[in-house]
């Protein structure tokens, strides 16, 4: 499946709104910047293009969710000041976080259900 499949894909299922906001978006106007993998596509390749590890975000959250430190302050503070700025909702991280763990579980089991296959 190519990248612009599985980013398809991701909007059909997730109905066509940004993940944290909930605003409804048209695909076309969605900028790369706007689709962000839940687990890394570096780190979980097998999963670069499965449509549960996309979501849709807005630039300022998918840079707190793309690094893991900002300006020295983890994740967990930064989404906190986002949150209580009101630019996004805190049920809505906790939300994307679960996913994220739920994720990284489901690959885990995949990788151990298809290494002989794909040579892991």
């Amino acid at each position: 499946m190519s990248e612009h499949k599985a980013y398809i894909k991701a909007y059909m299922h997730r109905g066509g709104v940004m993940y944290l906001s909930g605003e409804k978006v048209s695909y076309s106007l969605l900028k790369p910047s706007n689709k962000a993998h839940v687990i890394p596509k570096g780190l979980y390749r097998y999963f670069k293009y499965y449509w549960k590890n996309i979501v849709f975000l807005t630039l300022g959250e998918h840079n707190i969710w793309d690094q893991s430190s900002i300006g020295g302050q983890s994740r967990g503070r930064e989404i906190v000041k986002h949150y209580l700025s009101g630019k996004s909702n805190k049920e809505k991280w906790k939300m994307l976080i679960r996913l994220e763990k739920e994720l990284k579980q489901e690959y885990k089991e995949w990788v151990k259900n298809n290494k002989n296959e794909y040579k892991i």
